[in-house]
């Protein structure tokens, strides 16, 4: 006799293979976050660099304005310097002249006061000077006053500043010319800081 099949017996299996399960991916961050990631904390470390090799007395942090500046590129464009140059010429026509002493305003006091408190931090040049004071919100003619009246020897400053990028960057003289220039130095205060560089 044949063996009967039951028709609701048990059926056969067929042997599938076992799905692996699917482990969830780390999403993949993107090279645009992890630049600026590295970017940020190149710029923490260079402004640490920068507050070291500032001068002897306790400073403040002076923001990221300038810091910002040393992480820039070392190269600057002949358009850049134009641009530059153009941009101190239309700041001193547009600027008011200097009041006169019994004239001086609070926001101008507090503008040469804040002047000369960066230049005791870090060197400035006249022109990145006024820019980190209208930053700092400070009116035309406060930064205008405080940039003419604040006691500074603009080449002393740019000697400071290429031995600060030298110490934290080492570059050519050129190199070193081109970012003075850049960050607003003329081209004689640049070259006289990197000649007088110790």
């Amino acid at each position: 006799m044949t063996d009967q099949q039951n028709p609701y017996g048990q059926q056969p299996t067929e042997q599938y293979p076992a799905q692996p399960t699917q482990q969830p991916q780390p999403e993949k961050k993107s090279s645009k976050k992890k630049k600026i990631i590295i970017g940020g904390i190149a710029a923490v470390i260079l402004l640490g660099l920068a507050a070291q090799c500032g001068s002897n007395t306790d400073t403040t942090n002076t923001g990221a304005s300038e810091s910002a500046t040393a992480t820039t590129t070392t190269t600057a464009t002949q358009e850049e310097t134009e641009t530059t140059t153009v941009e101190e010429t239309t700041m001193a026509q547009d600027a008011p002249a200097p009041a006169a002493e019994g004239e001086v305003t609070r926001e101008q006091k507090n503008a040469k006061q804040k002047a000369e408190m960066y230049l005791k931090t870090m060197p400035f040049s006249k022109d990145g000077l006024a820019k980190q004071l209208e930053f700092d919100g400070y009116p035309a003619d406060a930064v205008a006053y405080a940039v003419e009246n604040v006691d500074a020897d603009w080449n002393e400053q740019a000697v400071k500043k290429a031995e600060q990028y030298n110490d934290t960057l080492p570059m050519s003289n050129d190199e070193l010319i081109n970012q003075l220039t850049f960050d607003g130095f003329t081209p004689e205060q640049a070259q006289y800081g990197v000649e007088h560089m110790k």
